[in-house]
């Protein structure tokens, strides 16, 4: 697509420049010129768009990867990143033994307040119900797991305290550690190994 976008610039200055020159403008030139000139910034525009999109989702993959970091050196028996539970989309780090527990990761600096069904961090609202997405993935891992499955939301900057909204945690990077260490345990290690080959086969039929 950036292809695209850069093609269409560049026939929108030649298309201007044919308009211009060597005569000088006419009328007649008018529509041509419109043109051109509508082009090049509809396609500077669309540029524009998907810089935006790019960068976002390059925050979103780089906070995921922090998580994960943590949630790794804290040892669990098993960590499952981005996986398919079959809920729709993917659980971005599922925790197996001895607790089990989802974690969503979103991206947002400042504080966090719960308004209704969306998280606002700062001014600025996470997209979606970022709640709702970290139960379902729960609710899908312990229909696997035949137990109970903790859901958290880590918002990765958030400056605000834990909090708990539907029964879902939500928490920053920085609290994660604490959130996650006194979750309760839900499977012994040999139900944690079963369990995780149940995730990981779920996961690659799910793709």
């Amino acid at each position: 697509m950036r292809l695209f976008y850069l093609a269409a610039a560049a026939v929108g200055v030649y298309l201007g420049t044919r308009a211009v020159s060597p005569k000088p403008v006419r009328i007649t030139d008018a529509p041509l010129l419109a043109a051109a000139a509508l082009l090049l910034l509809y396609s500077l525009f669309q540029a524009s768009k998907e810089h935006a999109a790019t960068t976002k989702a390059r925050v979103g993959a780089t906070n995921e990867s922090r998580v994960a970091r943590v949630l790794s050196k804290m040892g669990p028996t098993y960590l499952i990143n981005s996986a398919m539970l079959g809920a729709g989309g993917d659980a971005d780090h599922v925790l197996i033994g001895p607790c089990l527990a989802v974690v969503e990761t979103k991206s947002g600096h400042g504080p966090l307040s719960v308004r209704g069904r969306s998280l606002v961090v700062g001014a600025r609202p996470i997209p979606g119900d970022p709640v709702a997405q970290a139960k379902r993935q729960a609710a899908a891992m312990s229909k696997l797991a035949g137990v109970y499955c903790d859901a958290i939301v880590c918002v990765a900057d958030t400056t605000t305290p834990p909090q708990i909204d539907r029964g879902v945690t939500i928490c920053s990077l920085a609290q994660l550690q604490g959130v996650v260490s006194a979750l309760p345990t839900r499977v012994s290690a040999i139900e944690a190994t079963n369990l995780n080959v149940k995730v990981r086969t779920r996961d690659l039929a799910s793709r």
